[in-house]
């Protein structure tokens, strides 16, 4: 793999991973901070996954173009803005960040990193429990 490419697909894979990581995170100790409030949980997940997401495209944008997502990658390639090689290397990049960053937020808050704590954590999320209830 030419040098660039490695850069930039180091770049989306420790973008990814901190952007998953922060997400996660956030979602955990939202609901710690505010266990009965579930509009409050949303509003603190929110507001600190959108300032994650500024910082790592200040950070990771000049290098990457700080895409994070597959379906970001996927529409650039289809508009023609990179290459199909340039993609793949990134969807791979992406997909093996957002696990990365998935397992060190359970780790952060002492939970068991496998796909098995994520989709309980998932069941207990606040956009879950808000659909539910409807």
């Amino acid at each position: 793999m030419h040098n660039d490419l490695a850069r930039r697909a180091s770049a989306e894979a420790a973008g990814t991973a901190f952007l998953v990581a922060i997400v996660i995170g956030s979602g955990i100790y939202a609901q710690r901070l505010s266990p009965n409030d579930v509009g409050l949980e949303l509003l603190e997940n929110s507001i600190v996954t959108g300032a994650g997401l500024v910082a790592l495209i200040l950070a990771f944008g000049s290098v990457s173009g700080a895409h994070f997502n597959p379906v970001v990658t996927l529409a650039e390639r289809l508009l023609g803005g990179t290459t199909t090689r340039n993609a793949t290397v990134y969807v791979a990049a992406q997909v093996v960040g957002a696990c990365v960053g998935a397992m060190v937020a359970n780790l952060m808050f002492d939970l068991d990193p496998s796909l098995k704590s994520a989709y309980l954590l998932l069941k207990r999320a606040p956009i879950c429990r808000t659909a539910a209830a409807n």
